[in-house]
């Protein structure tokens, strides 16, 4: 579904000089739209799958070989987009700092994730990573070159969930969401059992 509605948001640039659908209904604005919107202190889970998908339509050619981004995004809304990465960076930064052990789960994926929102930076900013004949293995190692490759033919990246995504945290977090609504569930039908109770009892009463 993601690489036909990209194929659609190709097909509108090409053919029209404005988009005849809103805008905010392309998916490199709901996913920019997506990631100015979510909290950054602290940030979720899935923020840099968020931000990847954003990249995947940012990257995207049209036929005339220019990436879409530099069609659909302004200046003002890249310029948001730097600014809340550099929250980002700074949050796990800090935490990073503030880590126990350098072998610690917490250093590694605040580590990690800081170092990816600085590539993320970094491909907002270089404008010749829009170029046909871009050489990605010629960028030094900040721009995570394996996995701007990915962005670029929007393709999967093996290591996203293990290097990116603290999955451990993830499956807490479902867990404790079912958990409640297991609860949630519970007393709503206990309620709703209470209720038939008391109705039943006012009619046998009306009745007798």
């Amino acid at each position: 579904m993601s690489n036909v509605l990209i194929r659609f948001q190709q097909t509108i640039c090409n053919t029209y000089s404005h988009s005849p659908i809103p805008l905010s209904l392309l998916p490199i604005n709901s996913w920019a739209a997506q990631a100015l919107s979510s909290p950054s202190d602290p940030p979720s889970d899935l923020e840099p799958y968020i931000w990847f998908k954003f990249f995947t339509s940012f990257f995207a050619n049209s036929d005339s070989c220019s990436s879409i981004g530099l069609k659909f995004i302004s200046e003002e809304t890249r310029k948001k987009l730097i600014n809340k990465l550099n929250l980002l960076i700074n949050f796990h930064h800090k935490l990073w700092l503030s880590s126990e052990s350098n072998e610690s789960t917490s250093y590694k994926i605040h580590d990690q994730l800081t170092k990816l929102y600085r590539a993320y930076v970094l491909w907002l900013e270089d404008s010749q990573l829009h170029e046909v004949f871009i050489n990605v293995d010629e960028l030094p190692p900040q721009y995570l070159k394996n996995l701007l490759k990915s962005a670029i033919a929007n393709t999967s990246y093996e290591e996203f969930q293990t290097d990116y995504i603290d999955i451990k945290h993830v499956e807490i977090e479902a867990s404790n969401c079912y958990n409640l609504w297991l609860d949630l569930r519970s007393t709503s039908l206990i309620s709703n059992t209470f209720c038939v109770t008391d109705e039943n009892a006012l009619l046998f009463e009306g009745n007798s």
